[in-house]
């Protein structure tokens, strides 16, 4: 619980970040992204590339939150058995448990997939090399969303309940 309580902490503090960076650079990040796949291509190993940008092996997020938030003990195993279930989340046929104003996350849902050579990936391309924009959308409005106001959305609150997750103070 503490391991979950420290890594939002951190997270948190990170949200001033990217609020900055989207306030800065955020237009001028998309336009750049958006072009990316176009003029990249040009030397023919450019699509490549971006498939690549756009992948993480599963390994590797226990790995950031490691080295980056300095979080290891059981919170390591909680997170594992996460992985595996977002790994295996088409398998399961549940419908996506997000909160009805979390569109960004929502969305984002939709365009992560699994792979077993390229582990999460979000899907620029399709099979037959057709580049998708709206997948880069979906990505760019979720990384934005990063800045807040809140960490994550959340269901709206029913009458009466307490504060017992610690989840309503995002605010920064």
């Amino acid at each position: 619980w503490s391991d979950r309580v420290r890594l939002r902490h951190k997270l948190k503090l990170e949200m001033k970040t990217y609020k900055e960076f989207w306030t800065t650079h955020g237009d001028d990040f998309r336009t750049w992204l958006m072009d990316l796949p176009t003029t990249a291509t040009t030397d023919g190993g450019g699509k490549k590339m971006v498939r690549r940008a756009f992948q993480m092996p599963r390994s590797e997020i226990r790995n950031i939150v490691g080295t980056t938030y300095n979080i290891h003990s059981a919170f390591g195993a909680v997170l594992g058995a996460v992985i595996e279930q977002v790994q295996h989340f088409g398998e399961t046929g549940y419908p996506v448990d997000a909160p009805p104003n979390a569109t960004s996350e929502v969305e984002f849902e939709k365009c992560l997939t699994w792979d077993r050579r390229g582990g999460f990936t979000i899907r620029v391309y399709d099979k037959q090399g057709n580049f998708h924009p709206e997948v880069l959308e979906v990505w760019l409005d979720r990384m934005a969303s990063l800045g807040g106001p809140k960490l994550l959305d959340r269901r709206p609150k029913k009458g009466g309940t307490s504060k017992s997750s610690g989840d309503e103070d995002d605010d920064e």
